[in-house]
């Protein structure tokens, strides 16, 4: 569970950091565009260091967690995102406080450009955290945000800047009924969006969880059917090795037949060659007992033919 919380949170590291590469790109021309503003009215230089936190404040606070995410929970991740993006809300509050006159001059109003801008960070913010805890803590304070706009226009707190100062009534504190109207529709458009946001969120981390909840289950079954797969095999190498040992002694006897069958064999052959030998010994003595005798027959002829010639 924590190392899906952990995975999660790093998920959303790499979206924040795809955000504001793209936020980086848009503040090259309205750096520009400020420029000219501040030498058109004087704006303190403050507002140049105020721009650098919310464009840049958050990429060493991603630098850190890639540096450490080996280290932290998902839950700190988020903490650090967290306080990031507060922090970037309160320079952006400033910023808006010393622009306030332009926008009330340009626009005719402060809460209109405000909310826009607010209720796109509240779109932006539920995707990275995706928690109705911290959705509801942004929601909170853009609602602060406004509320504090508010009792800045009522009170006449917002600076004022040449030439805009003498143009007639275009700033006038003190108008509670429009300052009330206008903060209701504010904080009235805050709640319907967040509503439908929080109604979308709450659809996709339901699916998200089912989504998770079968790929668990196909995983569970991924590994049962892995670890019937390996017992399988397993009984498998032992039969294949109890049958290979069968046939190795089966091979063993039949080679030990072998060498004592060839053993007998030579041994007969041993004894007909010497059979063989003993028989074609007699033979050649026969033979010379044959020659012999045909040798004294012979013999006993001459001497009896003899005899019989004398008589």
């Amino acid at each position: 569970m924590k190392d899906t919380e952990k995975q999660k949170a790093l998920q959303s590291v790499e979206m924040v950091f795809r955000q504001r590469k793209f936020v980086l790109l848009v503040l090259i021309p309205a750096v520009f565009f400020f420029r000219k503003l501040v030498q058109l009215f004087n704006i303190p230089s403050l507002l140049w260091v105020l721009l650098l936190i919310p464009s840049i404040a958050i990429f060493p606070v991603i630098y850190f967690i890639k540096l450490k995410k080996e280290t932290i929970s998902g839950k700190t991740i988020y903490s650090f995102l967290a306080i990031t993006f507060i922090v970037e809300l309160f320079s952006l509050f400033i910023i808006y406080y010393l622009l306030a006159p332009l926008m009330s001059y340009y626009f005719g109003d402060l809460f209109f450009p405000a909310a826009l801008f607010l209720t796109l960070f509240i779109i932006v913010s539920n995707p990275i955290f995706n928690n109705r805890k911290y959705s509801y803590f942004f929601f909170g304070l853009c609602c602060l945000y406004l509320i504090a706009l508010a009792v800045f226009d009522y009170y006449g707190l917002f600076p004022s800047y040449y030439p805009l100062e003498t143009v007639k009534n275009f700033y006038q504190p003190g108008r509670l009924k429009n300052v009330s109207f206008s903060l209701f529709l504010g904080l009235a458009f805050f709640s319907v969006i967040q509503f439908y946001i929080d109604n979308f969120w709450n659809m996709f981390r339901k699916q998200t969880q089912e989504l998770e909840k079968l790929n668990d289950e196909l995983e569970k079954r991924v590994t049962e059917r892995t670890q019937e797969i390996e017992e399988a095999k397993t009984s498998l190498e032992i039969k294949i090795k109890a049958r290979t040992k069968e046939l190795e002694e089966i091979t063993q006897g039949l080679e030990d037949k072998v060498k004592q069958r060839t053993q007998e064999l030579q041994e007969k052959v041993n004894e007909l060659e010497r059979f063989q030998a003993l028989t074609v010994g007699r033979e050649l003595k026969m033979v010379e007992l044959k020659k012999k005798i045909k040798e004294l027959e012979e013999k006993l002829r001459e001497k009896i033919y003899q005899r019989s010639t004398k008589k």
